[in-house]
C-alpha cells in the first residue's frame, strides 16, 4: 500500500480562510517616519552636561568610577572618530561614515552632548539621503561640536575630586 499523498488546498482557499478568521489590518495611513532632527539645543549645558548621568550613576563610588571611565574613554578617542568619518566620506564609503557618526553619537552622546547628538544625526541624515553638497558642512559641524564637547569633558573631569 502507498502512503496517502497530502495535497495542500489552493492558496486562494487558504487566504480566504485566514482573512475570515483574522482581524482586518488597518491600511497604512502615512509613510514611515523620517529621521527628524530637533532644533539645536543652546547653551553650554547642551554641549556637555553630566548632570543626568551623575544623578543616576553618581550616587556611589562604583557608579562615579564608571562615569569617570566613560568620560576618559571619550577623551582618549579624541577626534579620531570624526577624522575617520571624514576619510570615509572623501573615499565615498558612505556606509562607513554613517556608522562612525552613529558610533560617535552612542559613545559621547551618553555624556549629555546634545548638540553633538544633533550634529551627528544631521550628518547621518545627509548621508542616507545622499545630499552630497552637505557632507562637508555636516562633517565640520560634527568636528566643531566634538571639539567643544571634549574641551568641556576634560574641564569637568579636572574639577572632580580625586
Amino acid at each position: 500500500p502507498t502512503a496517502p499523498v497530502f495535497a495542500p488546498p489552493p492558496l486562494d482557499v487558504v487566504a480566504a480562510s485566514a482573512s475570515a478568521t483574522l482581524p482586518a489590518m488597518p491600511a497604512p495611513s502615512a509613510p514611515p517616519p523620517r529621521l527628524v532632527t530637533s532644533p539645536e539645543p543652546n547653551g553650554e549645558a547642551a554641549i556637555f552636561s553630566m548632570d543626568g548621568l551623575m544623578r543616576v550613576m553618581g550616587k556611589d563610588a562604583k557608579g562615579r568610577a564608571t562615569v569617570f571611565k566613560m568620560v576618559r574613554g571619550a577623551l582618549d578617542s579624541g577626534m579620531d572618530p570624526v577624522d575617520q568619518a571624514g576619510v570615509a566620506l572623501r573615499e565615498g564609503r558612505l556606509r562607513d561614515a554613517a556608522r562612525l557618526f552613529h558610533g560617535l553619537r552612542g559613545a559621547v552622546g551618553v555624556l549629555g552632548a546634545k548638540r553633538l547628538i544633533q550634529a551627528t544625526l544631521a550628518a547621518e541624515e545627509a548621508i542616507h539621503e545622499q545630499r552630497i553638497d552637505e557632507f562637508d558642512l555636516r562633517l565640520q559641524t560634527v568636528r566643531a561640536e566634538l571639539a567643544q564637547t571634549l574641551t568641556q569633558a576634560r574641564a569637568w573631569l579636572d574639577r572632580q575630586p580625586a
